[in-house]
């Protein structure tokens, strides 16, 4: 659509006019005064010859004219189609650009989340299994409940509700619950 109305537009502002009488060659200038020369004179038959010389010329002239203008509209359609070829290569390459981040930018998510996933898979495993195995060893202390690295020493007893918390004065209380 924008292709026809460039080149419409083109053609009605490079429109076919006359030639203009400062364009017009010497030689037809010089038949046209012959020509009203003999009018004047009444030799009406040479009049008439120098009349057809003069419109072989003028025709010829705006032949010349056309084939100007239409290799002005065909190089100015020549132009803006290699314009509009650079203009699309140019939108298909950011959007293949755009494909290939966004692709990108999915597959990070992707894994991401499949990490996210595994990770937690994981950790509920192990917690299932400390449970599991609470359930058969009930007198072994949880590394979760306790904070601790799991380390069954004899010492150490197993403790009902939440950790315990060391206080800010440096009394451990965790340890004096467990001795």
């Amino acid at each position: 659509l924008l292709f026809c109305f460039f080149f419409s537009s083109r053609r009605r502002h490079t429109r076919c006019r006359e030639v203009s009488w400062a364009r017009r060659c010497v030689q037809e200038t010089d038949l046209r005064s012959i020509q009203q020369n003999l009018v004047k004179q009444k030799k009406f038959d040479k009049a008439k010859e120098t009349k057809e010389k003069a419109d072989a010329l003028e025709a010829e002239e705006a032949e010349k004219w056309r084939q100007i203008r239409n290799n002005k509209i065909a190089l100015q359609e020549a132009q803006m189609l290699q314009k509009h070829k650079k203009e699309r290569e140019a939108h298909e390459k950011r959007v293949k650009t755009a494909l290939e981040e966004l692709n990108i930018e999915r597959n990070k998510e992707i894994t991401r989340l499949s990490q996210n996933f595994h990770n937690t898979k994981n950790q509920m495993a192990n917690v299932q299994k400390i449970e599991i195995t609470q359930l058969i060893n009930p007198k072994m202390i949880s590394p979760l409940k306790v904070g601790l690295p799991a380390q069954n020493s004899g010492n150490i007893k197993h403790q009902e509700g939440p950790p315990s918390i060391p206080s800010a004065n440096g009394d451990d209380q965790l340890l004096k619950e467990f001795t």
